[in-house]
């Protein structure tokens, strides 16, 4: 696989709603919608114990809302 390079080395992040809306664009007419709470179950699955940080609750910095 080639890497992807930046110019000043930054580097290239997606959140997991943006990776959810991203296959959901990719995918044929008429096939099913993919959920978010169902990629949030099938990632850890599939990638092993190095995504622990993807399991996190996401904390708002301006109203705190998780």
């Amino acid at each position: 696989m080639n890497a992807l390079t930046i110019p000043g080395g930054a580097a290239v992040t997606m959140t997991s709603l943006e990776l959810v809306d991203l296959i959901n664009s990719q995918r044929e007419a008429g096939a099913a919608e993919l959920r978010h709470d169902s990629f949030m179950v099938k990632v850890p699955q599939v990638l092993g114990g190095g995504v622990q940080n993807l399991l996190d609750t996401y904390k708002h910095p301006q109203n705190g809302q998780t």
